[in-house]
């Protein structure tokens, strides 16, 4: 009789132990699914950002080509000075 009560103990832990790690399962889950969706959003936010960054600089060129050549090249021979 002892041992059947012992075992129906253990039985009850075992399943009180499987639902907890299910639940904390589930849980995880969740703030996986919850911080993918946030990162998701950042990067598209950056995407945005950066495609309404090049079109600006795209604007620029268009409207002061022979400055915007200038300063390419100023910044080439810069570079070309660090580098050497």
């Amino acid at each position: 009789m002892a041992t059947s009560q012992a075992e129906d103990k253990a039985e009850e832990l075992i399943d009180e132990g499987a639902a907890k790690a299910k639940a904390a399962v589930g849980a995880v889950s969740r703030r996986a699914a919850s911080t993918k969706a946030a990162a998701e959003d950042a990067l598209h936010e950056g995407q945005d950002a950066l495609e309404g960054a090049l079109t600006c600089a795209k604007d620029c060129i268009r409207a002061n080509p022979l400055a915007s050549v200038a300063v390419v090249a100023a910044v080439a021979y810069l570079w070309g000075r660090i580098r050497s």
